[in-house]
């Protein structure tokens, strides 16, 4: 189950607890499990292949976003196709 999907009451002022959160994730699952399926969204878990295959993914952003501009290929008038 998604937990930001559980709608809040965003001007009560209460009390956050982990016993409040339980009675309303309860509360979503059982409404749930009767076919409310508007009151929360479910999270499908990602098997281990689709999560090795996002984690080679993050990996090659992270190392490219590292490298950083200094080590892109330079565009000098060499390179332009349209420069004489």
């Amino acid at each position: 189950m998604d937990p930001a999907s559980l709608p809040v009451d965003r001007r009560a002022r209460r009390a956050k607890t982990d016993r409040i959160d339980l009675a309303a994730l309860l509360r979503a699952l059982m409404a749930w499990h009767r076919g409310e399926h508007q009151v929360c969204r479910m999270v499908q878990v990602p098997s281990p292949e689709q999560e090795d295959y996002r984690r080679r993914s993050r990996e090659r952003e992270r190392l490219v976003k590292e490298r950083g501009p200094a080590h892109r290929p330079h565009q000098g008038p060499a390179d332009d196709p349209g420069h004489p």
